[in-house]
């Protein structure tokens, strides 16, 4: 979603990146979004963003709590810190 994104490429030097980001650009229409109230475990953890221990938080919130009704019920959530939350709701669906 975005071309920052690339500069957390393994092995890429930011000289690299520095170079390539002025031909760089994304398109918004084609990230694929994971409906996070329906979404199973296994689903959420292949996500770059959402490791295992995420998603299992994620699903026992929805266990617990029912549905998520907004983005900001993910901050309830204390192993998502801010940075972590930044970079997956550009990700995430609530339908």
């Amino acid at each position: 979603y975005s071309t920052k994104q690339i500069a957390e490429v393994y092995g890429l030097k930011d000289s690299v990146y520095r170079k390539i980001l002025p031909y760089l650009k994304c398109d918004m229409s084609t990230v694929k979004k994971l409906h996070i109230n329906v979404a199973g475990k296994d689903e959420l953890k292949q996500h770059p963003y959402i490791r295992w221990q995420i998603a299992e938080a994620l699903i026992a919130y929805r266990e617990q709590h029912g549905i998520f009704d907004s983005f900001s019920d993910l901050e309830k959530i204390n192993i998502i810190d801010s940075v972590v939350l930044t970079k997956m709701i550009p990700y995430l669906s609530l339908q």
